[in-house]
């Protein structure tokens, strides 16, 4: 009984083993199972994670681990660090994993590893793990490898600070602006220089305190912030700190900086350059403008030639026919108007080569009423009908040094200047007197001194020139009309006349009530010479004459009047052929009148032939008008006398006589001083 009690023990317990045999290897394959779930989970997180045994051996590594550490779990479960990195490495670990022991919590450590493919940085969070008796059994670790991470960032703090080197150290000035509050954030020193302020300052300013177009600034920043635009290129004016308004060139664009939606704006200062480019403009003007009085003076002095030469033939035949009608003729009032209107229009023709030459100073004692009267009459059909033209000149108005033509300049320049301000519509009014200046009113202006001026005022109702502007209105280029409309030459033109004159010039205005310029000339001392009243006689002669022009009816005038005098007359239409006839007879020529401006051989090109054939022959040279002579390059050539078409019967038989007689009188004096030499 009792073995067969024994023997069921027995087969129970073996039972009881068998199964307790089997929940182990059940056990077993469930933890296994486990073991590879978990491998196979920390096999794919990308982050290196191992777990080392309570005496610092490795139990496991993830995949990453092994890449990272180009070991495998084989190679490295069951050792220590030691038997695997370099040895200061391995007291990096080992002294970090004490530490994890000691503490008993989770450790954060910052970890700089040589790995095979370099240098790398981790951010490790080591634990302990403990047993079911509460001790620690193992040490695990997951790192996050941050080398990526630290190198942007170092490439962000080395691509800051060069960016700062940039943004301080550029020329250009350089604002951040808030695009919803548009207050200034940050300035470089290029705009703390331009704009005059310190940095403190600076970064309490807006958008708006440096604009000096605050409403087209909201409207720039509106187009950044709403419309989008990434960049935009504009040209604005601003004010600096001292109020000084300055031109400047924006190259702004939007972006967000520290959480904020802001303008980065790059700001260059352009006022040199517009200033500048505005001289270049205003020279440009002014070069055309000289062309264009070059080519009116060409024009002008094509049109008076030709001009002058129709009125020698209206002067002449209506002189000739006044030599040859009763003094009773009905007639006779009818030529002497004829012979009048051409004498004006000679005048006007004058006036005009006048204006138009380019002729250097003349500096001569000349009467100013006589100049600016005939200005006046020349002016008077430029000025529009609609103002009304007050002139008050004193004809007693004593001598001045002066050049007439600049004269003419200055007056041209007043009131075309005082018409404009009137804009078409107003009363001008011109004076010119003697008056006595005293110490007082000259001022401290250098090289002045008190006496007698001769001034010219003009006075315009027009709306009147500021304070301000009246400092400036004689600086060149300065002009307060619309792009266009003037160069800001002319005022500046007119004070550099005067002042060459040893005058002065003040300007009298308020705005609203019109502006006068008082320009003030020295008297001197000399007069002008008046020109004596000439006889109506008419010289008369018996000499042989040539006479030479190009023109037929011009030849047929001269030879009319020439014959009338009592004058023998070889009339030629040819400088060529004038030439040959005169070298056939050189000495049965007394005298030759020849025109300056003919084909083949201008008058200039014969003179001097005839005097190579004949050195003694006295020569009259005419012309209608020519650029290339003058009286002076004449007489220089030999020419004894030289005058301007048109001319009248009294006028050449009294320039022939003296001609003549002085050519006489020459020869007698060498005839004389001949004989002296023999006795």
């Amino acid at each position: 009984m009792a073995a067969k009690n024994t023997c069921e023990d027995l087969e129970q317990k073996i039972k009881e083993l068998e199964a307790e045999v089997l929940s182990c290897k059940q056990k077993n394959a469930s933890l296994e199972k486990k073991g590879k779930y978990l491998q196979a989970f920390l096999d794919n997180t990308n982050l290196p994670i191992y777990l080392k045994t309570a005496d610092y051996k490795y139990m496991l590594i993830n995949r990453e681990y092994e890449r990272l550490a180009h070991i495998t779990n084989e190679e490295i479960i069951g050792k220590t660090d030691f038997e695997i990195f370099p040895e200061s490495v391995a007291e990096l670990f080992r002294s970090q994993d004490i530490l994890v022991k000691k503490s008993k919590k989770n450790v954060e450590f910052r970890e700089t590893i040589p790995l095979a493919d370099g240098i790398h940085t981790f951010i490790t969070s080591k634990f302990p793990l403990y047993d079911d008796n509460d001790q620690i059994c193992a040490v695990g670790g997951v790192c996050t490898d941050i080398t990526e991470i630290n190198q942007i960032k170092e490439d962000l703090k080395e691509s800051e600070e060069k960016y700062r080197k940039l943004f301080t150290n550029e020329i250009d000035a350089i604002a951040i602006f808030d695009i919803e509050t548009r207050k200034i954030l940050d300035v470089n020193c290029a705009f703390l220089k331009l704009y005059g302020y310190g940095r403190k300052e600076a970064l309490s300013l807006t958008a708006d305190d440096i604009s000096a177009e605050s409403e087209k600034t909201r409207q720039a920043i509106h187009q950044a912030a709403v419309v989008g635009e990434d960049t935009l290129i504009l040209r604005r004016r601003h004010r600096t700190k001292d109020g000084t308004e300055i031109i400047v060139t924006l190259s702004a664009g939007s972006f967000v900086w520290k959480g904020r939606d802001v303008m980065f704006s790059i700001i260059r200062d352009i006022s040199a350059h517009v200033k500048a480019d505005e001289e270049k403009a205003a020279l440009e003007t002014q070069l055309r403008q000289v062309y264009k009085m070059e080519a009116i003076g060409t024009m002008a002095g094509g049109i008076a030639h030709d001009f002058n030469n129709i009125l020698t033939i209206i002067v002449g035949n209506a002189d000739l026919a006044r030599y040859t009608i009763g003094e009773n003729d009905p007639a006779r009032i009818n030529i002497e108007n004829i012979i009048g209107a051409s004498s004006r229009a000679r005048e006007i023709v004058r006036q005009i080569l006048t204006f138009s030459s380019q002729a250097k100073q003349n500096f001569i004692p000349v009467n100013p009423a006589l100049i600016f009267n005939e200005a006046m009459q020349l002016l008077r059909s430029t000025i529009p009908a609609t103002i009304e033209i007050n002139q008050q000149i004193d004809a007693n108005c004593k001598t001045i040094n002066a050049d007439s033509t600049q004269l003419n300049q200055v007056l041209i320049n007043l009131c075309s200047n005082a018409v404009s301000a009137m804009d078409e519509n107003g009363c001008l009014e011109l004076s010119l007197k003697e008056v006595n200046l005293k110490a007082k009113d000259l001022g401290r202006r250098l090289g002045m001194k008190p006496g007698k001026f001769i001034r010219l005022s003009v006075r315009d109702n027009g709306p009147g020139i500021n304070p301000e502007n009246q400092e400036r209105i004689f600086d060149p280029f300065f002009t307060t009309k619309e792009a266009g409309k003037g160069t800001g030459m002319g005022l500046s033109v007119v004070h550099g006349i005067v002042t060459n004159h040893g005058g002065m010039i003040i300007v009298e205005s308020e705005p609203g009530a019109g502006a006068t310029f008082h320009v003030y000339f020295p008297v001197i001392a000399e007069k002008t010479g008046v020109p004596k009243d000439e006889s109506e006689k008419v010289s008369s002669g018996v000499e042989h004459i040539m006479f030479v022009d190009d023109e037929e009816a011009l030849v047929a005038i001269g030879t009319q009047m020439l014959e009338l005098q009592g004058y023998r007359v070889s009339a030629m239409t040819s400088s060529i052929e004038a030439l040959e006839a005169f070298k056939a007879a050189p000495h049965a020529v007394d005298l030759v009148i020849t025109d300056q401006t003919m084909p083949n051989m201008t008058g200039a090109q014969l003179a001097t032939a005839l005097l190579k054939v004949r050195a003694d022959i006295p020569i009259i040279l005419c012309t209608g008008y020519s650029s290339k002579i003058s009286e002076e390059k004449a007489k220089a050539l030999g020419v004894r006398d030289f005058f301007m078409k048109p001319f009248n019967m009294k006028q050449l038989s009294q320039l022939v006589r003296k001609t003549l007689d002085s050519s006489e009188n020459d020869i007698a004096a060498k005839l004389n001083a001949t004989r002296l030499e023999t006795i």
